[in-house]
């Protein structure tokens, strides 16, 4: 008698190995695996605008990055006296508004790179839930 079901798998043709480039976006777990692939010293990039849980936002940042559309000032807001960007995790606010928007163009350009040159994308998402503002066309990451 068997006890379990088995199921034949095959291995891939493009594996992950040294020569990889290896880009990871998304929840947490893409922090945790980038993290073993950081401590086995594979090229990797995890999260350049942080944890983002939602495949809109995401797809708005690749979109982003693709089109080389920079982040400009209208795209930010202060709050109790911090930048924030709706469209990227609260770990990249910065007090001072040139310097927030320089990170958040320079993690665009690293993106922006990594699509184009990566082997292998590994996305992770934490919800499907995403929240639009009162009257805005697009979706928002509150």
């Amino acid at each position: 008698m068997k006890l379990q079901t088995e199921i034949p798998l095959n291995p891939e043709e493009n594996q992950i190995d040294y020569s990889s480039k290896i880009l990871l976006l998304g929840s947490c777990f893409s922090e945790n695996i980038g993290a073993k692939f950081d401590y086995y010293k594979f090229e990797n990039l995890q999260n350049p605008f942080g944890v983002i849980f939602n495949p809109v936002s995401i797809e708005k940042l690749i979109i982003r990055a693709i089109d080389n559309v920079s982040f400009s000032e209208e795209d930010i807001f202060q709050h109790n006296g911090i930048w924030k960007c709706f469209e990227s995790h609260s770990e990249l606010a910065s007090i001072d508004k040139s310097e927030f928007l320089e990170n958040l163009n320079s993690a665009l350009q690293n993106l922006r790179e990594s699509l184009f040159t990566s082997t292998h994308i590994i996305f992770t998402f934490g919800t499907s839930w995403v929240y639009r503002c009162t009257g805005a066309s697009t979706p928002l990451l509150v």
